[in-house]
């Protein structure tokens, strides 16, 4: 299955949008190209390639080659009363 335009994928934990995605079934994979967005929580990762395997919850992000992936990542606070710093 192909989706172009702005293309989201939400689940509970995560979400993820790009200009376009590919699903395969065989795999239970999809592929999301173009200023790729993944948000979970507070913390948010762009880059230009994302491929989320369903089935085994991993996902991998890529640069647009030359570039970097950017993200921001905001720590959890600490219930066992550390300082955090």
């Amino acid at each position: 299955m192909i989706a172009e335009g702005e293309v989201y994928y939400v689940r509970p934990a995560q979400s993820a949008r790009g200009n376009r995605a590919i699903y395969e079934v065989a795999q239970d994979a999809v592929t999301f190209t173009g200023n790729v967005v993944v948000a979970s929580e507070e913390n948010v990762i762009r880059g230009e390639t994302l491929v989320l395997q369903i089935g085994n919850r991993r996902t991998t992000i890529r640069p647009t080659p030359g570039q970097r992936v950017r993200g921001v990542f905001v720590p959890r606070n600490n219930p066992q009363g550390g300082s955090g710093n």
